[in-house]
């Protein structure tokens, strides 16, 4: 399981402040989203529509006003969290974290990593 990395002070900073609460919901669960499918901060276009319950483009046009969305279209139409890599983990270290855990409960349960016995 992936989880979100958002600062305390998140709500009250320059960019978030002005934006609707229509707006600042989809930004979270756009958030939530490239955690939960490990995307590194890339949306799909074609998901924004599930994000929230009553989507709105007015909504991702406030996002990429203030800077907190780039566009993209290559090789297909999105958009880009900006600045996402650096407050959350990549899906790479995801994947890494996943995979050591798998190997420490290995070696924890069944004595064995890689076939060898471990003491």
């Amino acid at each position: 399981m992936a989880y979100l990395a958002l600062d305390n002070s998140m709500p009250q900073h320059p960019k978030i402040m002005p934006l609707t609460d229509a707006a600042f919901r989809l930004y979270v669960s756009g958030l939530a989203y490239c955690s939960a499918f490990l995307t590194d901060g890339q949306i799909p276009a074609g998901v924004l529509t599930t994000l929230v319950p009553r989507y709105r483009v007015r909504s991702r046009d406030e996002l990429l006003t203030a800077g907190l969305w780039v566009r993209y279209d290559n090789p297909i139409v999105g958009y880009q969290v900006r600045d996402y890599l650096e407050w959350n983990r990549s899906r790479e270290q995801v994947e890494k974290q996943r995979a050591a855990g798998v190997t420490g409960a290995r070696a924890r349960w069944h004595g064995r990593i890689n076939g060898e016995r471990v003491t």
